[in-house]
């Protein structure tokens, strides 16, 4: 994906850079001009729609964030995550994960009905198609409205099913491209989440 994407490609090589200096004991200062450079491929991905909330871009920016947790700078830390939930905000991820759960329960009925008539042996499929984590309910949603300071329900999440959420079913189709994205995108807002409450926690105030 780096390779398509100067942005991300700036940021991971200012990260192993500094990395480097700090091994070798040595002046950051090929970290920072790759820094500077994914900074500035950043701000002019954000002005275009059809680049803000691509995957690479948001990643990108949570390097960023992730390089000025290794230089101790609270201040820049707290911008660029700032920066990744501006991104966030603009992916329609409990859409994604409401419709996206649908797809997935229905292939694990399609691979049951199969099983049943003989088309695919005696054994179902061992991936996890029938749902989209194991440890869905572990997740305690009071807790989180209280770290939040605000209200926080599992429809909003998007971990209701189609037929019992409130919400409108999305227009859009979604497809195995779009699955193996939020499966990437999934991943990057765990990450966003882990570093806000560390932030929180060090900087004393509620998470963004």
């Amino acid at each position: 994906m780096s390779f398509s994407h100067p942005a991300l490609l700036q940021a991971m090589l200012a990260l192993a850079s500094l990395q480097i200096a700090k091994l070798q004991k040595i002046p950051p200062t090929a970290s920072l001009k790759h820094y500077h450079l994914a900074l500035r491929r950043i701000a002019k991905n954000v002005t275009r729609p059809a680049r803000r909330t691509q995957t690479a871009n948001l990643a990108a920016t949570l390097i960023l964030a992730f390089y000025e947790v290794w230089n101790s700078d609270h201040d820049k830390w707290c911008s660029h995550m700032l920066g990744a939930r501006w991104i966030i905000k603009e992916i329609p991820l409990s859409e994604m994960t409401r419709a996206i759960m649908a797809i997935k329960i229905r292939k694990r009925q399609t691979e049951m009905e199969q099983v049943q008539s003989g088309l695919l042996g005696d054994y179902p499929s061992t991936d996890d198609s029938g749902f989209l984590y194991k440890d869905w309910d572990l997740i305690d949603v009071p807790l989180l409205s209280t770290i939040m300071g605000r209200e926080v329900s599992y429809d909003d999440l998007g971990m209701l099913p189609e037929e019992l959420s409130s919400h409108p079913r999305p227009k859009y189709i979604y497809t195995n491209k779009d699955m193996e994205r939020y499966e990437q995108l999934s991943d990057l807002f765990w990450w966003y989440c882990k570093m806000d409450v560390y932030q929180s926690i060090l900087g004393g105030t509620r998470p963004l």
